[in-house]
Protein backbone atom coordinates (compact mmCIF):
# COMPACT_ATOMS: atom_id res chain seq x y z
CA UNK A 1 0.00 0.00 0.00
CA UNK A 2 1.81 3.24 -1.04
CA UNK A 3 1.94 6.40 1.59
CA UNK A 4 0.33 9.62 0.40
CA UNK A 5 4.24 10.75 0.34
CA UNK A 6 5.10 7.88 -1.86
CA UNK A 7 2.37 8.87 -4.75
CA UNK A 8 3.53 12.76 -4.40
CA UNK A 9 7.23 11.05 -4.79
CA UNK A 10 6.42 9.43 -8.26
CA UNK A 11 4.05 11.71 -9.22
CA UNK A 12 7.17 14.35 -9.57
CA UNK A 13 9.64 12.10 -10.33
CA UNK A 14 6.93 11.10 -13.68
CA UNK A 15 6.18 15.07 -14.25
CA UNK A 16 9.87 16.25 -14.11
CA UNK A 17 10.95 12.97 -16.15
CA UNK A 18 8.24 14.33 -19.33
CA UNK A 19 9.35 17.97 -19.16
CA UNK A 20 13.20 16.80 -19.06
CA UNK A 21 12.71 14.53 -22.23
CA UNK A 22 10.74 17.12 -23.80
CA UNK A 23 13.17 19.81 -23.11
CA UNK A 24 16.20 17.25 -24.39
CA UNK A 25 13.91 16.31 -27.54
CA UNK A 26 13.97 20.09 -28.18
CA UNK A 27 17.54 20.26 -27.60
CA UNK A 28 18.71 17.89 -29.66
CA UNK A 29 17.81 19.46 -32.88
CA UNK A 30 21.19 20.89 -32.42
CA UNK A 31 24.32 19.53 -34.27
CA UNK A 32 26.56 17.10 -32.03
CA UNK A 33 30.34 18.05 -31.38
CA UNK A 34 33.78 17.36 -30.65
CA UNK A 35 33.01 18.14 -26.44
CA UNK A 36 32.98 16.40 -23.50
CA UNK A 37 30.23 17.63 -20.73
CA UNK A 38 31.40 17.62 -16.98
CA UNK A 39 28.28 17.42 -14.95
CA UNK A 40 28.14 17.60 -11.13
CA UNK A 41 25.44 18.74 -8.71
CA UNK A 42 27.58 18.42 -5.46
CA UNK A 43 30.51 20.94 -6.09
CA UNK A 44 30.73 23.68 -7.43
CA UNK A 45 33.84 23.82 -8.69
CA UNK A 46 35.11 20.80 -11.65
CA UNK A 47 36.84 18.21 -9.41
CA UNK A 48 40.24 17.41 -9.88
CA UNK A 49 39.36 14.46 -11.53
CA UNK A 50 37.10 16.64 -14.09
CA UNK A 51 40.52 19.10 -15.03
CA UNK A 52 43.20 16.40 -15.27
CA UNK A 53 40.23 13.71 -17.39
CA UNK A 54 39.09 17.63 -19.65
CA UNK A 55 42.77 18.06 -20.20
CA UNK A 56 43.59 15.03 -21.41
CA UNK A 57 40.34 15.35 -23.90
CA UNK A 58 41.42 18.68 -25.14
CA UNK A 59 45.42 17.64 -25.80
CA UNK A 60 43.31 14.58 -27.97
CA UNK A 61 40.93 17.34 -29.92
CA UNK A 62 37.78 17.60 -27.79
CA UNK A 63 36.25 20.65 -25.92
CA UNK A 64 35.48 20.09 -21.89
CA UNK A 65 32.80 22.08 -20.61
CA UNK A 66 32.10 21.82 -17.37
CA UNK A 67 28.30 22.09 -15.54
CA UNK A 68 28.89 22.05 -11.93
CA UNK A 69 26.50 23.63 -9.06
CA UNK A 70 26.80 22.43 -5.00
CA UNK A 71 22.52 21.73 -4.93
CA UNK A 72 20.65 22.63 -1.97
CA UNK A 73 17.33 22.60 -1.12
CA UNK A 74 18.06 26.27 -0.62
CA UNK A 75 19.08 27.00 -3.98
CA UNK A 76 16.03 25.41 -6.25
CA UNK A 77 15.84 28.08 -9.12
CA UNK A 78 19.06 27.97 -9.47
CA UNK A 79 19.26 24.42 -10.10
CA UNK A 80 16.80 24.85 -12.63
CA UNK A 81 19.08 26.74 -14.47
CA UNK A 82 21.72 24.24 -13.90
CA UNK A 83 19.22 21.29 -15.01
CA UNK A 84 18.46 23.27 -18.28
CA UNK A 85 22.12 23.94 -19.47
CA UNK A 86 23.35 20.16 -18.77
CA UNK A 87 20.20 19.33 -20.92
CA UNK A 88 21.60 21.46 -23.34
CA UNK A 89 24.91 20.17 -23.38
CA UNK A 90 23.91 16.53 -23.47
CA UNK A 91 22.38 17.31 -26.44
CA UNK A 92 25.43 18.31 -28.32
CA UNK A 93 28.20 16.70 -26.53
CA UNK A 94 29.99 13.25 -27.93
CA UNK A 95 30.74 12.47 -24.47
CA UNK A 96 29.34 13.18 -20.85
CA UNK A 97 31.35 12.43 -17.13
CA UNK A 98 29.64 12.21 -13.88
CA UNK A 99 31.50 11.37 -10.50
CA UNK A 100 27.81 11.22 -8.94
CA UNK A 101 24.61 10.25 -9.55
CA UNK A 102 22.61 12.77 -11.83
CA UNK A 103 19.08 12.77 -11.38
CA UNK A 104 18.90 14.41 -15.27
CA UNK A 105 20.78 11.45 -16.79
CA UNK A 106 18.31 9.16 -15.13
CA UNK A 107 15.33 10.06 -16.13
CA UNK A 108 16.48 11.18 -20.18
CA UNK A 109 16.37 8.46 -22.92
CA UNK A 110 19.56 7.83 -24.97
CA UNK A 111 20.28 5.69 -27.81
CA UNK A 112 21.81 2.33 -26.42
CA UNK A 113 22.86 -0.84 -27.13
CA UNK A 114 21.54 -3.21 -26.58
CA UNK A 115 17.89 -2.33 -26.23
CA UNK A 116 17.41 -3.01 -22.99
CA UNK A 117 16.50 -1.37 -19.89
CA UNK A 118 15.94 -1.55 -15.96
CA UNK A 119 15.93 -5.70 -15.06
CA UNK A 120 16.45 -7.94 -12.22
CA UNK A 121 19.25 -10.42 -12.56
CA UNK A 122 21.05 -11.30 -10.02
CA UNK A 123 22.76 -8.27 -8.58
CA UNK A 124 22.15 -7.07 -12.56
CA UNK A 125 19.51 -4.63 -12.71
CA UNK A 126 20.61 -2.48 -15.77
CA UNK A 127 21.10 -3.92 -19.37
CA UNK A 128 20.98 -0.39 -21.72
CA UNK A 129 23.97 1.45 -22.15
CA UNK A 130 24.13 4.79 -24.32
CA UNK A 131 26.03 5.05 -27.17
CA UNK A 132 25.01 8.74 -27.99
CA UNK A 133 25.80 10.65 -25.80
CA UNK A 134 28.75 8.05 -24.12
CA UNK A 135 28.04 8.34 -20.77
CA UNK A 136 31.14 7.83 -18.25
CA UNK A 137 30.71 7.22 -14.57
CA UNK A 138 34.53 8.04 -12.37
CA UNK A 139 32.72 8.22 -9.50
CA UNK A 140 34.39 10.74 -6.21
CA UNK A 141 36.07 7.83 -4.99
CA UNK A 142 38.85 5.71 -4.72
CA UNK A 143 38.02 1.83 -3.99
CA UNK A 144 35.60 0.24 -2.25
CA UNK A 145 35.77 0.59 1.37
CA UNK A 146 32.10 0.33 2.90
CA UNK A 147 29.22 -1.43 1.16
CA UNK A 148 26.93 1.65 -1.23
CA UNK A 149 24.50 1.70 -3.60
CA UNK A 150 22.56 -1.30 -4.49
CA UNK A 151 24.58 -3.48 -2.00
CA UNK A 152 23.28 -1.55 0.70
CA UNK A 153 19.12 -2.26 0.47
CA UNK A 154 17.06 -0.98 3.33
CA UNK A 155 19.58 -0.77 5.81
CA UNK A 156 19.23 2.75 7.94
CA UNK A 157 21.98 4.07 5.78
CA UNK A 158 20.66 3.16 2.90
CA UNK A 159 17.69 2.94 0.49
CA UNK A 160 14.85 0.82 -0.44
CA UNK A 161 14.77 -0.97 -3.00
CA UNK A 162 11.49 1.03 -3.94
CA UNK A 163 13.06 4.35 -3.39
CA UNK A 164 16.05 3.34 -6.30
CA UNK A 165 13.75 2.01 -8.84
CA UNK A 166 11.44 5.42 -8.23
CA UNK A 167 14.54 7.39 -9.44
CA UNK A 168 16.03 4.91 -11.02
CA UNK A 169 19.54 5.79 -9.32
CA UNK A 170 22.63 5.04 -11.78
CA UNK A 171 20.73 4.44 -14.97
CA UNK A 172 22.42 5.17 -17.98
CA UNK A 173 26.10 4.55 -17.63
CA UNK A 174 27.72 3.46 -20.76
CA UNK A 175 30.81 2.55 -18.93
CA UNK A 176 31.84 2.39 -14.85
CA UNK A 177 35.31 3.50 -14.19
CA UNK A 178 37.09 2.05 -10.76
CA UNK A 179 40.55 2.39 -9.27
CA UNK A 180 41.87 -1.37 -10.33
CA UNK A 181 40.59 -5.53 -10.63
CA UNK A 182 40.52 -5.66 -6.71
CA UNK A 183 37.22 -3.47 -7.02
CA UNK A 184 35.67 -4.12 -10.30
CA UNK A 185 33.39 -6.90 -8.90
CA UNK A 186 31.93 -4.40 -6.00
CA UNK A 187 31.66 -1.22 -8.35
CA UNK A 188 29.81 -3.47 -10.84
CA UNK A 189 26.92 -4.66 -7.85
CA UNK A 190 27.19 -1.29 -6.54
CA UNK A 191 25.66 -0.14 -9.54
CA UNK A 192 23.87 -2.92 -10.96
CA UNK A 193 25.84 -3.53 -14.01
CA UNK A 194 27.50 -6.35 -15.75
CA UNK A 195 31.09 -6.71 -14.50
CA UNK A 196 32.87 -6.14 -18.19
CA UNK A 197 31.08 -2.50 -18.16
CA UNK A 198 33.44 -1.52 -14.99
CA UNK A 199 36.61 -0.40 -16.07
CA UNK A 200 39.91 -1.12 -14.07
CA UNK A 201 41.60 2.17 -15.25
CA UNK A 202 41.97 4.12 -12.02
CA UNK A 203 40.79 7.74 -11.69
CA UNK A 204 42.39 10.28 -13.24
CA UNK A 205 43.51 12.07 -10.18
CA UNK A 206 45.37 8.58 -9.03
CA UNK A 207 48.26 9.36 -11.37
CA UNK A 208 48.85 13.12 -9.74
CA UNK A 209 48.82 11.57 -6.20
CA UNK A 210 51.25 8.79 -7.10
CA UNK A 211 53.75 10.95 -8.49
CA UNK A 212 53.43 13.61 -5.93
CA UNK A 213 56.85 15.02 -3.72
CA UNK A 214 54.18 15.04 -0.16
CA UNK A 215 56.77 12.59 1.71
CA UNK A 216 59.56 15.03 1.06
CA UNK A 217 57.39 17.83 2.19
CA UNK A 218 56.12 16.25 5.35
CA UNK A 219 60.12 14.66 6.37
CA UNK A 220 60.86 18.47 6.33
CA UNK A 221 58.04 19.09 8.48
CA UNK A 222 58.39 16.53 10.70
CA UNK A 223 62.10 17.64 11.16
CA UNK A 224 61.05 21.01 12.46
CA UNK A 225 58.19 19.75 15.17
CA UNK A 226 55.10 20.38 13.11
CA UNK A 227 52.71 17.93 13.32
CA UNK A 228 49.72 18.28 10.90
CA UNK A 229 46.76 15.57 11.13
CA UNK A 230 44.00 15.44 9.29
CA UNK A 231 41.10 14.18 10.39
CA UNK A 232 38.01 12.63 7.71
CA UNK A 233 34.98 10.95 9.17
CA UNK A 234 32.61 9.70 6.82
CA UNK A 235 28.95 10.45 6.36
CA UNK A 236 26.37 8.94 8.03
CA UNK A 237 22.42 9.24 6.15
CA UNK A 238 20.68 8.02 9.28
CA UNK A 239 20.77 10.38 12.67
CA UNK A 240 20.21 6.44 14.50
CA UNK A 241 23.52 6.01 13.38
CA UNK A 242 26.51 6.40 15.35
CA UNK A 243 28.84 9.11 14.97
CA UNK A 244 32.14 9.47 17.19
CA UNK A 245 33.73 11.41 14.90
CA UNK A 246 31.25 13.88 14.65
CA UNK A 247 30.90 13.69 18.48
CA UNK A 248 34.62 14.61 18.92
CA UNK A 249 34.67 17.68 16.78
CA UNK A 250 31.72 19.01 18.80
CA UNK A 251 34.15 17.95 22.20
CA UNK A 252 37.27 19.86 20.32
CA UNK A 253 34.79 22.76 19.35
CA UNK A 254 34.27 23.73 23.01
CA UNK A 255 37.33 22.18 24.28
CA UNK A 256 39.68 22.55 21.72
CA UNK A 257 42.85 22.48 24.05
CA UNK A 258 42.25 18.87 25.11
CA UNK A 259 44.67 17.11 25.58
CA UNK A 260 44.15 14.60 22.77
CA UNK A 261 45.06 16.92 20.70
CA UNK A 262 47.81 18.79 22.36
CA UNK A 263 50.90 19.19 20.17
CA UNK A 264 48.97 18.88 16.48
CA UNK A 265 47.55 20.96 14.49
CA UNK A 266 43.89 19.22 13.72
CA UNK A 267 42.26 19.82 10.55
CA UNK A 268 38.54 18.49 10.29
CA UNK A 269 37.40 17.67 6.94
CA UNK A 270 33.77 16.22 6.94
CA UNK A 271 32.57 14.52 4.10
CA UNK A 272 30.97 17.19 1.48
CA UNK A 273 27.57 16.47 1.73
CA UNK A 274 27.88 17.06 5.62
CA UNK A 275 25.25 19.16 6.71
CA UNK A 276 28.12 21.41 8.60
CA UNK A 277 30.13 23.62 6.22
CA UNK A 278 32.08 25.63 8.77
CA UNK A 279 35.01 22.97 8.43
CA UNK A 280 37.15 21.39 5.38
CA UNK A 281 35.83 19.11 2.82
CA UNK A 282 37.64 16.29 2.75
CA UNK A 283 39.82 15.85 -0.63
CA UNK A 284 42.47 14.61 -1.26
CA UNK A 285 44.11 18.13 -2.32
CA UNK A 286 44.45 18.57 1.13
CA UNK A 287 46.84 15.75 2.31
CA UNK A 288 49.78 16.79 0.53
CA UNK A 289 51.06 18.33 3.70
CA UNK A 290 49.99 16.30 6.60
CA UNK A 291 51.81 14.02 9.15
CA UNK A 292 48.79 11.26 9.12
CA UNK A 293 45.06 10.93 8.49
CA UNK A 294 42.51 10.29 11.12
CA UNK A 295 39.39 8.44 9.80
CA UNK A 296 36.69 5.83 10.28
CA UNK A 297 35.31 4.58 6.78
CA UNK A 298 36.19 7.23 4.44
CA UNK A 299 37.39 5.80 1.29
CA UNK A 300 40.05 8.97 1.78
CA UNK A 301 42.27 6.14 2.91
CA UNK A 302 43.22 5.36 -0.48
CA UNK A 303 44.13 8.65 -1.10
CA UNK A 304 46.36 8.94 1.17
CA UNK A 305 47.75 5.35 0.98
CA UNK A 306 48.94 6.71 -2.70
CA UNK A 307 50.43 9.64 -1.05
CA UNK A 308 51.98 7.63 1.41
CA UNK A 309 50.65 9.49 4.43
CA UNK A 310 49.81 6.80 7.66
CA UNK A 311 46.23 6.15 8.15
CA UNK A 312 44.39 5.06 11.97
CA UNK A 313 41.41 4.20 11.74
CA UNK A 314 38.75 5.40 14.51
CA UNK A 315 36.32 2.43 14.59
CA UNK A 316 34.35 2.44 17.96
CA UNK A 317 31.30 2.23 16.55
CA UNK A 318 32.55 -0.59 14.14
CA UNK A 319 30.14 -3.07 15.43
CA UNK A 320 26.89 -0.91 13.91
CA UNK A 321 28.75 -0.30 11.14
CA UNK A 322 28.81 -3.51 10.07
CA UNK A 323 24.85 -4.04 9.86
CA UNK A 324 24.79 -0.41 8.07
CA UNK A 325 25.59 0.07 5.69
CA UNK A 326 28.44 -3.03 5.88
CA UNK A 327 31.44 -3.02 4.94
CA UNK A 328 33.26 -4.39 1.81
CA UNK A 329 37.07 -4.15 3.71
CA UNK A 330 36.99 -4.75 7.43
CA UNK A 331 40.22 -3.09 9.05
CA UNK A 332 39.70 -4.27 12.45
CA UNK A 333 39.81 -8.32 10.59
CA UNK A 334 42.30 -6.68 8.29
CA UNK A 335 44.88 -4.27 9.99
CA UNK A 336 43.71 -4.17 13.59
CA UNK A 337 47.37 -2.48 14.62
CA UNK A 338 45.89 0.52 12.63
CA UNK A 339 42.35 0.57 14.49
CA UNK A 340 41.51 2.60 17.54
CA UNK A 341 38.50 2.15 19.61
CA UNK A 342 38.49 4.76 22.15
CA UNK A 343 40.10 7.74 22.51
CA UNK A 344 42.81 7.19 24.87
CA UNK A 345 43.82 4.12 22.03
CA UNK A 346 43.95 7.18 19.55
CA UNK A 347 46.09 9.68 21.35
CA UNK A 348 48.71 6.63 22.14
CA UNK A 349 49.09 5.38 18.19
CA UNK A 350 48.76 9.32 17.38
CA UNK A 351 51.49 9.75 19.47
CA UNK A 352 54.18 7.42 18.53
CA UNK A 353 53.58 7.59 14.96
CA UNK A 354 54.07 11.55 15.32
CA UNK A 355 57.01 11.13 17.29
CA UNK A 356 58.84 7.95 15.04
CA UNK A 357 57.19 7.56 11.67
CA UNK A 358 59.37 4.59 11.05
CA UNK A 359 57.42 3.21 13.75
CA UNK A 360 54.06 2.97 11.57
CA UNK A 361 52.99 -0.46 10.67
CA UNK A 362 52.58 0.13 6.68
CA UNK A 363 52.29 -4.11 6.03
CA UNK A 364 49.27 -3.23 7.66
CA UNK A 365 47.74 -1.20 5.46
CA UNK A 366 49.17 -2.53 2.61
CA UNK A 367 46.91 -5.50 3.37
CA UNK A 368 44.22 -3.45 4.35
CA UNK A 369 44.15 -1.93 0.49
CA UNK A 370 44.87 -5.13 -0.96
CA UNK A 371 44.43 -5.60 -5.09
CA UNK A 372 42.31 -2.35 -4.83
CA UNK A 373 44.69 -0.72 -7.60
CA UNK A 374 45.93 -4.00 -9.45
CA UNK A 375 45.90 -3.62 -12.97
CA UNK A 376 45.04 -0.16 -13.29
CA UNK A 377 46.52 2.42 -16.17
CA UNK A 378 49.87 4.14 -14.99
CA UNK A 379 48.40 6.76 -17.12
CA UNK A 380 44.84 6.67 -16.48
CA UNK A 381 43.23 9.80 -18.10
CA UNK A 382 44.89 9.35 -21.06
CA UNK A 383 43.69 5.40 -21.24
CA UNK A 384 40.17 6.71 -20.52
CA UNK A 385 40.02 9.52 -22.70
CA UNK A 386 41.73 7.14 -25.78
CA UNK A 387 39.16 4.11 -24.93
CA UNK A 388 36.41 6.97 -24.80
CA UNK A 389 37.18 8.56 -27.92
CA UNK A 390 37.98 5.58 -30.50
CA UNK A 391 34.42 3.74 -28.92
CA UNK A 392 32.28 6.93 -30.12
CA UNK A 393 33.98 6.72 -33.59
CA UNK A 394 33.92 3.16 -33.77
CA UNK A 395 30.27 3.15 -33.39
Amino acid sequence: MQTVRERIRRCAITVAGVLSRMVYRVACIQRRRAEVLFASRCSARPSEDFLILGHEFELQGFTPVYVTMHASKLKAFLYIGHVIREIHHLARCQICVLDRYDPIIALLNFPCEPDGDMCDQGTIRFTSFPVQPMILQIWHASGAYKRFGYQDLSSREGHTREFLHDYQIHRNYSWIICSGVGCQSVYAEAFGYPVDRVLPTGRPIEERLRNSSSKNNRRDRLSAGASRVVIAPTIRHSEESPHPLRNAYETFRSRPHDALWDGIDVCWAFHPLEAHCDVEQAGSGMLRNVDAVVTDYSSIVYDAYLLHVPVIFYVSDIVSYREAPGLNRDPLTVAPRLCCKTPVELKQLLTAVLADPSTYPWDQLERFVGDVFDGSSTHPAQTIASRAIAYIRED
